[in-house]
């Protein structure tokens, strides 16, 4: 059964998450990739790279415990809550993650600064730079990595 699925820009290929029995399965263009993921997760978001052959989802357990980030079928990370996938023009993937009670703005250089709250993601159409508006002790922060 379909749960959700995600078209690249220029539609030249599909993507969709199936859930089936105790398992969740990725599929590209309508073959599976990766490894069955286990079976009590729920999708939170999904994103492709700008040229089309990167399909990440971000799944949450049902029981709202842990969280997983998983790139072609593949999981690449695990934190305890995911917000705003997506990927900057260049291809870097780009995301907020909550662990330990705390907010980061995650890219593939790692994580930032931490905070209590990351209320907006930004990522600049030219260059490096991704950033975050993000809240820390009552203040508003504007968190920028390269």
């Amino acid at each position: 059964m379909p749960v959700d699925g995600g078209e690249p820009l220029d539609g030249r290929r599909r993507a969709a998450v199936l859930r089936g029995g105790n398992t969740v399965r990725i599929c590209v263009d309508g073959k599976p990739v990766g490894a069955e993921l286990p079976g009590g997760l729920g999708l939170v978001s999904t994103a492709w790279s700008p040229d089309g052959a990167r399909f990440v989802v971000g799944l949450r357990e049902i029981s709202g415990t842990r969280c997983a980030v998983a790139e072609n079928g593949v999981e690449r990370a695990q934190h305890d809550d995911i917000d705003a996938i997506r990927f900057a023009p260049d291809g870097r993937l780009v995301y907020a993650a909550r662990d330990e009670g705390k907010w980061a703005l995650v890219t593939e250089k790692g994580k930032g600064e931490r905070f209590d709250a990351v209320l907006r993601t930004a990522i600049t159409s030219r260059g490096p730079r991704v950033a975050c508006l993000a809240t820390r002790d009552g203040a508003v922060w504007l968190s920028v990595q390269d």
